[in-house]
């Protein structure tokens, strides 16, 4: 009896590794991501490319092609329809102000604080001579940034 418990008991446990094993591997299927009908903007060119698709597996672009990309085995896909419109690569900080990087957290909280004053300090300049730069002051010969 005692050695039967044992047999079963030692069967499951191989099953349930197995399983988990198994669980394991599929947790670690790659994802792609494919995007299909998408005009790409690379940076170099002047021109949005032709109708093109791409796929994305992990952060890296694995293939582009006007062609139709196949599934890749062993990989779940997403994909996502472009309708045309611009795929450019991902881009950090793309609208970004400068010269906020030169105040604390705390300096651009204060209500007091002033875009010249913000500007002033990262540029190094004082606060009245930002603000003659940015809207003129023709007594300094200056006309503004704008012109």
């Amino acid at each position: 009896m005692q050695l039967l418990f044992k047999t079963q008991l030692s069967a499951l446990l191989v099953l349930g590794c197995a399983i988990a094993q198994l669980a394991h591997a599929q947790a670690r299927q790659p994802t792609a991501v494919i995007f299909e009908n998408v005009r790409i903007f690379n940076g170099t060119s002047d021109r949005l490319s032709a109708p093109s698709n791409v796929m994305v597996v992990g952060n890296a672009i694995q293939s582009i092609s006007t062609a139709p990309i196949a599934t890749p085995t062993g990989t779940a896909v997403i994909r996502i329809q472009g309708g045309g419109r611009a795929l450019m690569p991902g881009m950090s900080d793309v609208h970004v102000h400068i010269f906020m990087s030169a105040s604390s957290q705390a300096e651009l909280l204060d209500p007091k604080a002033t875009f010249e004053s913000l500007e002033a300090k990262g540029r190094g300049r004082s606060a009245t001579d930002a603000a003659t730069r940015f809207h003129g002051c023709p007594r300094h010969g200056r006309s503004g940034i704008w012109d």
